[in-house]
């Protein structure tokens, strides 16, 4: 998990698999504090609680935030709405977002996405198409016509704020 990392990260650099001996690691603590100032918006600010702190109490208001906006595209894009499976492909981004491994060709350092194929340039590779529709228990055919576009769309959201997240807390432990 990033979480336990957060840790390791130092104020020199934005790495979290490596300490500098030179400087004073970062606790959880510090990074709630610095998450709590600033103009984060809620998903963010919980995303980082989640992330960084391993809050489960984030965890449950990102899942209902993710539900929210699943309803809402659905709204806008005359989708059908199915609170189930909106629950479980919320979870599934919130499981995936948090718990994906570092990209093996870029060494985790997001790139533009012409540039790496494997993660399209997020620095994570994410899990694969049948361990998405099977954990959101949908028919392989439903998830390929309906649900992966939906999914693709949660998920953008996750990707956007943890960027927020990112430049949020380099600025708060860079300057």
């Amino acid at each position: 998990m990033k979480g336990k990392y957060m840790l390791m990260m130092n104020p020199a650099s934005y790495r979290l698999d490596k300490v500098s001996t030179d400087y004073k690691k970062i606790e959880w603590s510090d990074v709630s504090a610095a998450l709590g100032m600033g103009s984060l918006d809620e998903f963010s600010y919980h995303l980082g609680r989640l992330i960084f702190c391993d809050d489960t109490t984030s965890k449950k208001i990102i899942i209902t935030l993710s539900i929210q906006h699943l309803i809402n595209i659905s709204k806008k894009n005359n989708w059908r709405t199915n609170i189930k499976i909106f629950t479980r492909l919320s979870e599934l981004a919130c499981f995936e977002i948090v718990y994906s491994t570092p990209c093996k060709y870029c060494h985790d350092q997001p790139i533009n996405i012409a540039e790496c194929s494997n993660c399209h340039g997020s620095g994570y590779i994410g899990l694969k198409n049948c361990s998405k529709y099977k954990y959101a228990s949908i028919e392989k055919r439903n998830w390929n016509r309906r649900w992966k576009k939906r999914y693709e769309e949660l998920y953008k959201k996750f990707l956007e704020s943890e960027q927020k997240l990112n430049s949020h807390i380099q600025y708060h432990f860079m300057t």
